[in-house]
């Protein structure tokens, strides 16, 4: 079993992979890209402080550094998405909310 320093070094980690860069990840977050690399080369670890302000900055479900993989399912893919609608243009994301709602509509229609 690995240790919370541990766990969020390996959360940090993915999430560098999926901004493509620390820098990236760095100035989504808020945070100094040279913290993030002594996080992610295992000479500094990340405090509670800076999980929960990265989380919020990232839009990350709450305590998300700390959990298991397996405890919240689907929540990194479930980030993912969200991060990806966010950079469509407005008109795109309408045009996704209304076919949704549509098809909500017609699921709740159904016997």
């Amino acid at each position: 079993m690995d240790d919370i320093r541990t766990r969020r070094r390996k959360k940090l980690i993915e999430l560098i992979e999926s901004h493509t860069s620390i820098v990236a990840l760095a100035q989504a977050s808020g945070m100094s890209d040279r913290y993030l690399s002594q996080i992610k080369n295992d000479t500094r670890g990340m405090g509670a402080n800076t999980a929960r302000k990265m989380e919020k900055a990232l839009e990350l479900p709450e305590n998300w550094f700390d959990l298991n993989g397996g405890d919240t399912p689907g929540a990194a893919e479930e980030t993912e998405h969200l991060r990806q609608f966010r950079k469509l243009t407005p008109d795109q994301q309408q045009a996704i909310v209304a076919l949704l709602e549509s098809m909500i509509r017609e699921q709740t229609r159904s016997p």
